[in-house]
């Protein structure tokens, strides 16, 4: 059982820890182990409206037999039904490339038909990546609206994860930024929400994200 997210008035870098640890990771390790082809991932963030929220921050993955994905990323028609392991021979793929790869179905996620990692887009995604991305549209390509922001390349069986995310819009990465407004009020009934202070177990894991 994975530990309980941080609540939504944790900083954003607490919360980004938290997703890198207990979303992306635990998905990269079984694409890693499933997929030898795969030699590298970017994972990318987008925030902008898709039918349900206007803040919501979208994931995209960019697969590659590369040691580095190629960015940006231009997607293509991929072939029904064909391995993963023949469509990276021929370029790299995302998650908007090949929506139903057999390989990479995953038991038990939100999408376990489709090829997605547990991922809350329209609300705990938005504070602890809202500040890597730059400010979307729906109607535009993948390259304009998604920008990487962890690297994850083959070591042995499994991923090595390097933090390559640039802050774009950094003021949404302040410790002090507005929760988004669904987030429960204080208990106290104060306009501020009440100061939380990441446990010092964390401190090699936020280290680390951002070394």
């Amino acid at each position: 059982m994975r530990p309980e997210r941080p609540p939504p008035h944790a900083s954003p870098a607490a919360l980004r820890a938290w997703s890198v640890q207990h979303e992306l990771t635990p998905y990269l390790e079984q694409v890693f182990r499933r997929i030898p082809a795969v030699r590298s991932v970017y994972c990318c963030v987008a925030q902008y409206w898709a039918d349900e929220a206007d803040d919501a921050v979208h994931e995209l993955f960019v697969f590659s037999a590369a040691d580095t994905p190629r960015w940006p990323h231009v997607c293509r028609e991929t072939r029904d039904g064909a391995p993963l392991a023949q469509l990276l021979a021929e370029g790299d793929v995302c998650t908007d490339c090949v929506w139903d790869i057999e390989e990479l179905k995953l038991p038990g996620g939100r999408y376990p038909d489709q090829l997605r990692c547990e991922w809350h887009d329209n609300s705990d995604a938005v504070r602890p990546w809202q500040a890597f991305c730059v400010e979307g549209d729906q109607n535009v390509d993948v390259a304009s609206n998604y920008a990487p922001v962890v690297l994850a390349q083959r070591d042995g069986v499994g991923p090595r994860l390097r933090f390559v995310g640039a802050l774009l819009r950094p003021w949404l990465d302040l410790p002090t930024s507005a929760p988004p407004a669904w987030a429960p009020q204080p208990a106290d009934g104060s306009a501020a929400p009440p100061p939380f202070e990441p446990p010092a177990a964390w401190a090699p894991m936020l280290a680390a994200i951002h070394a």
